[in-house]
């Protein structure tokens, strides 16, 4: 698995550049790419599931339930694969 690219397929898997949506996300689908070639402007690549779509929009509608301790687990998860990912271009 790479962090820096990732042939993107859009059936398979959806890109975002929110890193709170990326972290909601990643507690139910794996995050398989972290482009941070531009620090200012990181995107996360997320493999597509059945239910990615609804998870966004309930994300969207500030409806989405998630337990807290999972939630701040994974965003640390994640920050420090972004700042893997940053000091591997540099």
């Amino acid at each position: 698995m790479s962090d820096i690219s990732l042939d993107f397929d859009y059936d398979r898997h959806y890109r975002t550049n929110d890193f709170a949506l990326a972290v909601v996300l990643s507690l139910v689908y794996p995050v398989v790419a972290i482009d941070a070639a531009d620090p200012d402007d990181v995107w996360f690549t997320i493999e597509r599931g059945e239910l990615t779509d609804a998870y966004m929009a309930r994300y969207h509608e500030r409806m989405l339930l998630v337990e807290p301790r999972e939630l701040m687990d994974k965003m640390v998860e994640l920050h420090d694969r972004m700042a893997e990912a940053e000091r591997t271009i540099c």
